[in-house]
């Protein structure tokens, strides 16, 4: 029988912290008597259904009424039992029996029992999820095998499905359309009986198109990939013979046993293990401790240091815990406390092959490119991709498996025959590259040769660990789980670093660490007060054991026995923002790592409430809400005034990487994405956005009480989301909301206060003033230049009738000013704008003359780019922006031809190798393009050296020049073009912009979309080709 649990708070626990604590009353004699009175029900029963067969009874037995109904009608304690057996005189203890209390000791009898909870609340999970998948077979009325030369073992499909009734755009991605996502194929065989018999086949989907624009779909196009491993079928006969093919999404196989047997057999590894053991002992235990352990410290020991990096007090006793020889120990890692950082150090500082795993790709990822990038000698890290994470970030790290491989064939020292084993591999992969190739073989001969891959792939992955020393080993724990243990065996792990703990479910971290059982050390980091982990809506409304629904990390920390550190420090928010999330969620105990003067950047450029207020609440009391999503909500007006935020942040000098919206409902996310899809500003869901940062957020609530309930929502007011929300914002935050909707959930009320107490709520007439905003809201759906001609930030008139050029002396050193009525002109931090050369000045003079009414900073790109150079807002150095260049140079756009269709492969071959060779010839770089999403081009360390010591011999100012135009067309190769003079700017942006125009062509354009999206690009990199020119002095 499932149990629920009580939460309660306690002198011991952090204030809005519970702990799971058996309810104390003693009901043992209450539990014996009820199981009797169960059995001599069922004898009655027996005897009563043996008697009406014989004719002697008619009348029904009473069985026990459901919860429901015993709720209905207060059947409770005494009146249950009297209702349900006719038993008066039982009388019970004074505190009255509850369905959803368990008595003290009663929260599982033994490991069994354990096991079967938690395998019962894994079960319920996979279920949830199946559930809310579209059902319903789709027929694939047409479809197009295509070639795929990079990976001959996936097989790639085309095809096109239809929604016959229509499906609401809205829901396609739950149904379980989406990239990444499995789906089961269909295959309806003719047979010798004119009979068909149905085939199903898994398959991945890795491309999904539909037109995004109309509210109701009826058909779609699907790319799906067919993993040929295991695979007992030729798909690809299986598609020319079969007129009747469909198409349902699929859940993927989450390596589940089967049955509660097999479950129980892998448990029983686990108790086994000193760390299983220590589990399974906090699970039994009655209740948990009093009074909780003191926090680590180790003051007595040296600060760690890494090179030129320092560990605080903090991060310094976390990084000392996790080293410890403990079964179990966690950190608590409040928003930019540096966990990822000390996670990274504590992998490097290990002597033990360490697994460092999350729920998400993107924890592993950030965990795995920091421990990469600060890795100590003898230390080396390898990250493994799901076929579906590989998908969604095409573009592979060097350290991925696939990198690795590919470096150790050229430049590894193999023997003779482990370069056998590569040469071999590349050969079979090289027979079997097209189907026109396989059709010459039988399937059974290409299904030999494919087993032949698998066989030798995993000999190439063994060849790869006795090459090179990777000790850190990073992958999701789904991966984990499934396919970590036929690459590297279970048993060679010894510590394992959980990312992100707190989204982990308690039966999901079971389940991972049973495949583990002889990792000696669990090391949990994430924070309680932030995102918890998925639970389908079903299973936290059933009656399954919500004690397996909790994180790992809670539930460790209820114990009170477990090791644990505290990171207090945060190094990522402006003070006055930390200061609001510290004493709205962490009752005043973080601390600024930071100051004011390094987060000034919105408070330079912006129209704030306050010198030290790097803060905005606008208030969207009258815009009605919409349901969308079945559940979720979206807001058109806060959609639209979002949008002329976001373009009038970009008019104040704001890049697009450097605003972030987030959305509390997922409806919203569709709605601005759509109206912000030519800015490029990141639009996501505050599940989306746990451990990001950018300058500027902009939080949208979405919810008003317009038309709704005035009173606001579990799901808007949970605490552990608004959290993640507000602490995203490193420079600024601005929210939009209903703040006296808002004001009425407890969580939200502290934050309202805060804006309220520094005078920084304003009303949309103060945004926009009267007249604006009726003009606003009917013309910025229109036209994308709606929101840039109506600023809410300084657009100042034209205040000056003169301007000049004045050469000037300083320190020895002859510069040049911009004067304006003989005044010279400063930057937004008041420096004096004092440039390098005169003919930047006399360009940036007439950038000044040519405004006319006012001043559009949007057309004075030269002057932008030299107040960036002056005011250094990020503090960069010369090595920063070159390292950051650099970053482009492997995932350059004209490096990744695409195989596909073949017009585009052709175009982009005829257009882009001349520019290769002449990069090639100029800087001696030996690179060449890929044609494959998941293999990166040939860029050599060699040529990565050389074009960094090329970039080397420009000034600051020239670098700020090259990382615009870098940035605008995402390639660092027609950048140099364009600045060399090899390219005029239209040409390098046809360049940049070929597979949009091939996709322009086949769907057709949207004018003010894309036509503004392709001149942008255009002037971004006109504007920095020529400031790296102008820039040059005489002695660079």
């Amino acid at each position: 029988m499932a149990r629920k649990y009580t939460f309660h708070n306690d002198e011991n626990t952090e204030p809005g912290k519970g702990i799971i604590n058996p309810i104390s009353a003693n009901l043992d004699p209450i539990n014996s008597r009820l199981n009797e009175i169960t059995a001599e029900l069922e004898k009655v029963k027996l005897k009563l259904a043996s008697m009406k067969n014989k004719g002697k009874v008619e009348a029904p037995v009473k069985l026990l009424p459901n919860k429901k109904s015993r709720r209905k009608n207060g059947l409770d304690g005494e009146k249950l039992v009297q209702t349900c057996f006719g038993i008066e005189n039982l009388k019970l203890p004074a505190k009255s029996f509850s369905a959803s209390k368990a008595p003290e000791g009663s929260r599982f009898r033994d490991k069994e029992h354990l096991a079967e909870e938690c395998y019962l609340s894994l079960r319920a999970m996979a279920d949830a999820e199946a559930k809310g998948l579209d059902s319903i077979e789709r027929y694939i009325y047409n479809h197009t095998l295509l070639e795929n030369y990079a990976d001959p073992n996936i097989i790639k499909c085309l095809c096109e499905i239809t929604f016959e009734d229509g499906l609401e755009t809205d829901r396609i991605p739950e149904l379980g359309y989406s990239v990444g996502k499995n789906v089961a194929v269909k295959f309806y065989v003719p047979t010798n009986k004119d009979k068909l018999a149905e085939v199903s086949v898994a398959a991945i989907i890795s491309t999904v198109d539909y037109d995004y624009e109309s509210e109701v779909v009826e058909m779609m196009a699907l790319t799906i990939d067919f993993m040929t491993e295991n695979l007992d079928y030729d798909v690809e006969t299986l598609f020319a013979i079969c007129e009747k093919i469909y198409l349902c999404p699929d859940i993927p196989n989450n390596d589940l046993p089967n049955s509660f047997k097999d479950f129980l057999d892998l448990m029983e590894n686990l108790w086994k293990s000193p760390v299983g053991m220590n589990l399974l002992k906090l699970m039994l235990e009655k209740s948990p401790a009093k009074i909780r352990i003191p926090e680590a410290d180790y003051s007595t020991l040296p600060e760690p240091t890494f090179g030129d990096i320092h560990l605080n007090k903090e991060q310094s006793d976390a990084y000392y815990l996790a080293l410890q020889k403990v079964h179990l120990s966690y950190i608590q890692a409040p928003p930019g406390t540096g966990k990822t950082l000390v996670g990274a150090m504590i992998a490097n500082a290990s002597s033990q092959m360490v697994f460092l795993t999350a729920e998400t790709n993107k924890a592993v990822e950030n965990l795995a490119k920091y421990s990469f990038n600060h890795r100590r000698q003898n230390r080396d890290v390898i990250r493994f991709y799901s076929y579906s994470a590989q998908l969604k970030s095409p573009v592979l790290a060097p350290y991925s498996e696939k990198a690795i491989k590919k470096r150790i064939q050229r430049h590894g020292d193999l023997s003779e025959r482990d370069r056998k084993v590569f040469e071999t591999y590349d050969s079979i992969q090289a027979d079997l590259a097209t189907y026109e190739k396989r059709k010459k073989i039988d399937f059974d001969s290409v299904k030999q040769l494919r087993n032949q891959m698998f066989r030798l792939d995993n000999k190439r992955t063994k060849c790869m660990l006795k090459v090179c020393d990777l000790n850190i080993v990073a992958t999701t724990s789904d991966f984990g789980k499934k396919m970590l243990k036929r690459k590297i065996p279970a048993d060679k792990f010894e510590k394992c670093i959980v990312d992100e703990a707190s989204q982990m479910t308690l039966a999901r971290f079971l389940l991972m660490a049973a495949y583990f059982p002889n990792i000696e050390s669990f090391t949990f980091i994430g924070d309680t007060n932030q995102l918890s982990p998925y639970v389908p809506m079903d299973c936290k409304n059933s009656e399954h054991n919500q004690f397996f629904f909790q994180s790992i990390l809670q539930f460790v920390q209820r114990t009170k026995v477990i090791p644990y550190k505290n990171l207090v420090k945060s190094y990522r928010m402006h003070p006055t923002l930390l200061n609001m999330v510290s004493i709205s969620f962490y009752q005043s105990t973080l601390v600024s790592g930071v100051e004011e003067k390094e987060r000034q950047l919105a408070l330079a450029k912006l129209s704030l409430p306050g010198i030290s207020t790097p803060m905005v609440w606008y208030d969207i009391k009258n815009c009605a809400a919409t349901k969308t999503l079945r559940t979720s909500f979206s807001n058109q007006k806060e959609a639209i005034l979002t949008k002329t935020l976001v373009n009038n942040l970009m008019d104040s000098g704001f890049g697009a990487n450097q605003i972030g919206v987030v959305c509390m409902y997922k409806g919203q996310v569709q709605l601005v994405s759509a109206l912000l899809k030519s800015t490029r500003v990141s639009v996501n869901t505050v599940d989306g956005v746990q451990g990001d940062e950018k300058e500027i957020i902009i939080l949208l609530t979405t919810r008003t009480s317009h038309k709704f309930s005035d009173r606001c929502s579990s799901f808007l007011g949970d605490a552990n989301r608004i959290t993640v929300a507000i602490s995203r914002a490193k420079n600024c935050l601005i929210v939009l909301g209903d703040a006296e909707y808002l004001r009425k959930n407890c969580q939200w009320k502290r934050v309202v206060h805060f804006y309220e107490e520094r005078n920084a709520i304003w009303t949309f007439l103060k945004m926009f003033g009267r007249l604006a905003l009726s003009k606003l809201l009917c013309t910025a759906t229109s036209s994308i230049t709606a929101g840039r001609n109506t600023s809410i930030f300084n657009r100042p008139k034209r205040f000056y009738k003169t301007v000049e050029v004045a050469p000037e002396t300083v320190n020895g050193k002859e510069e040049f000013v911009v004067l304006l009525d003989g005044k010279t002109v400063k930057t937004m931090a008041k420096n004096v704008l004092r440039l390098p050369t005169e003919a930047l000045a006399q360009v940036i003079a007439n950038e000044w003359d040519s405004q006319e009414k006012v001043i559009n900073m949007t057309h004075m790109r030269c002057t932008g780019l030299a107040f960036t150079a002056l005011d250094n807002p990020f503090h960069q150095t010369k090595e920063d922006i070159i390292k950051y260049v650099m970053e482009y140079s492997v995932t350059d756009t004209i490096l990744y031809v695409s195989p596909s269709p073949i017009n585009l492969n052709l175009k982009q071959q005829e257009l882009w190798i001349p520019v290769i060779d002449w990069a090639n010839q100029k800087y001696n770089l030996g690179i060449e393009p890929t044609e494959s999403l998941f293999e990166l081009p040939k860029f050599s360390p060699d040529a990565v050296a050389t074009l960094t010591n090329y970039f080397n011999g420009y000034n600051f100012w020239q670098l700020i020049g090259y990382q615009y135009s870098v940035e605008a067309t995402k390639s660092v190769l027609l950048s140099l073009a364009t600045a060399e003079n090899a390219l005029n700017p239209e040409r390098a942006v046809e360049l940049a912009r070929l597979e949009q125009a091939y996709q322009e062509k086949l769907y057709g354009t949207v004018e003010w979309c894309h036509s503004i999206e392709s001149m942008e690009t255009g002037c971004r990199l006109a504007s920095g080709a020529l400031f790296v020119n102008l820039s040059a002095t005489q002695t660079d």
